[in-house]
This record gives structure tokens, sequence and C-alpha cells, in this order.
């Protein structure tokens, strides 16, 4: 049982690595959809917020400034009974260009040492970058934001929440 929970974890880290490598390569020079980057210069700040029968994201803000781009997760509300002995989860916020995923913020929690399980944590934390978004990305954003919850519970079965977020300028 631990070394599956090894090969899990490292097989997890792998497609992190991989994931912000993609990122990082791909922010040099173009955004993330291949197009020429605009420079922003009106400080903006967006709420975000959204839900279904199942989970809610709210308080989620972003503010959008040349230098200080910062991108709030906001708030996890589990609707009901919240999956009981989780084994890992993984959060993402990504957007849809054309059919594709493009995801810009992520996390995945990974239970160690434990058969109990872990609480899933509300707190979707922030991430702060010069230039998270540019004005092209930044337009496709308003309109496509999403989040997703999945994972999978001790007891080998796999939960996958998503949401549609609605953007708001405040």
């Amino acid at each position: 049982m631990r070394e599956k929970l090894v090969i899990r974890i490292i097989i997890l880290v792998i497609i992190a690595v991989a994931t912000i490598l993609a990122l990082a390569s791909d922010s040099v020079g173009n955004n993330i959809t291949g197009d020429a980057r605009e420079p922003r210069s009106i400080v903006e700040m967006y709420t975000f917020n959204g839900g279904n029968s199942y989970i809610e994201i709210n308080d989620g803000r972003i503010i959008l400034a040349n230098g200080h781009e910062q991108f709030i997760g906001g708030n996890l509300v589990m609707k009901g009974a919240e999956p009981a002995k989780v084994e890992f989860y993984t959060t993402q916020y990504y957007f849809l260009l054309d059919g594709v995923k493009y995801t810009f913020n992520s996390d995945t929690v990974i239970m160690a040492g434990s058969h109990e399980g872990i609480d899933i944590d509300a707190s979707m934390g922030s991430i702060r970058a010069d230039e998270l978004f540019d004005a092209h990305t930044w337009d496709i954003i308003k309109n496509s934001l999403q989040f997703s919850l999945s994972g999978r519970l001790v007891t080998g079965e796999d939960f996958e929440y998503n949401i549609d977020l609605e953007v708001t300028r405040v």
C-alpha cells in the first residue's frame, strides 16, 4: 500500500513539474493563446463566484495592474456532505479556448501515512506575478473561467465537480 502511495506521489510530482515547465516556456514572449503580449496599464479589480448543487466558490478576486497582478482563489463551500476519507484531491482554475482546457492555477493535496483520509481545504489560495494575464487572454478568461475539484477516496472511488464562474468587474 505504501509503495503504491509513493508511486502515485512521484507521478503527480512529474505531472506538476511538466505543467510548470510548459507554462514557463509558453510565457516567454507569447501568452498562452500564442498572441503577442499587449501591455496592461489600467488597474482593474474583478470578483468571481459560482456553484452548482454540490460545490460553490465565493469571494474570488482578480487584481490586474502593471507589475502587481494577483489571482485570489476565494473559498470553497461544499453543499451537503463533503467527500469523506479523501486520499488525494486536485483543484484547478482554467478557461476554455476552442474546446481546449488551459489550466493556470492548480493544486494537488495527497494523504501520506494515514488510512483515515484528509479533509478538503476551503481556502483556494492565491498566485501573484508581474503579468498573470495579457489583455487578449484576459478577455477569454472573463467569459469562460471555470473551477474543478476532483480526487479519490481511500475506498478507491473517484469524485469530480466542475463549475462555471461568473466574473464581475468591481
